[in-house]
């Protein structure tokens, strides 16, 4: 199916829900929401949060408005919108998540309260133990880069926060846990950090701009480009000239313990001595 030039803008720029970032999810489908084409738009985003208190009991829930029924062109014109932000929503999660919002109303406050409990939280204790146990193996390793790291250990930290379930009412606490999430080769890294102590955002800025210089760090952002003989080039420049330097790429599969051609495997092992003129990664 051929998507025009405005669909497929929004369709490259929709941030799928995952069970890692509700709070940055979240935050994209308000902004989305509250800027729609229509004045009462903001309403489904006030009656999504609304909760029943003691000074409400007797008022009808916001969330059972039924969009779909129109008397008047105001209120067609709100449908139009309501149902452009429903299926914004849905197209924004995970074939997962999707899967259970099935059989829900056609309606955003409920889609986006259904939401909340089936990723963050369903109140019960083994629920908020897996948030626990979720944050607490959070890894580097874990995650394509480290972007998408902090990324995704900020949310669980908001996460957390927001649920008051603790771990993470001390910043030095929120460190400390990072930090462990790290492989060892950010260990001079973490070194620094201690040494200025940093809080978690400036080590976390610190970490993100040492991601971005340096390609031989795990989770790197810094391009690398392979060349023909299996070596990596790091930086500008051409390989051998000033402002370059030239590494072997390191075997992934010998770092998870699978590599079976030994010396014959075009990537370096690094229990294994190193060329002449190579540096260490």
């Amino acid at each position: 199916m051929n998507l025009s030039a405005d669909n497929e803008k929004e369709h490259r720029a929709t941030l799928l829900l995952t069970r890692m970032n509700w709070s940055t999810w979240n935050a994209k489908v308000k902004d989305y929401i509250l800027a729609l084409d229509h004045d009462d738009a903001a309403d489904m985003w006030q009656a999504y949060e609304w909760k029943r208190t003691a000074d409400n009991v007797a008022d009808p829930d916001p969330a059972d408005h039924d969009y779909q029924t129109c008397t008047n062109a105001a209120e067609r014109k709100l449908r139009v919108q309501h149902n452009k932000a429903y299926k914004f929503i849905r197209s924004a999660l995970t074939n997962e998540i999707f899967d259970t919002t099935l059989q829900l109303p056609t309606s955003v406050p409920k889609l986006l309260r259904h939401l909340h409990r089936q990723v963050v939280s369903d109140g019960t204790v083994s629920d908020r133990d897996r948030l626990r146990t979720e944050y607490q193996e959070l890894t580097l390793e874990g995650s394509s880069d480290m972007q998408t790291y902090i990324t995704a250990f900020k949310n669980m930290v908001h996460t957390l926060r927001d649920l008051k379930l603790g771990l993470v009412a001390e910043d030095g606490d929120v460190l400390h846990q990072f930090n462990k999430g790290l492989p060892s080769s950010w260990g001079n890294h973490k070194s620094i950090v201690s040494g200025l102590q940093l809080n978690f955002a400036a080590a976390s800025a610190y970490y993100l701009k040492q991601a971005k210089d340096d390609a031989t760090l795990p989770g790197s952002l810094k391009k690398r480009t392979k060349n023909s003989d299996g070596t990596v080039h790091y930086g500008q420049g051409s390989p051998g000239t000033a402002g370059s330097e030239t590494r072997r790429e390191v075997c992934r599969q010998f770092a998870r313990g699978q590599c079976k051609r030994g010396d014959r495997c075009g990537y370096e092992h690094p229990s294994q001595p190193q060329p002449s003129g190579t540096g260490k990664i």
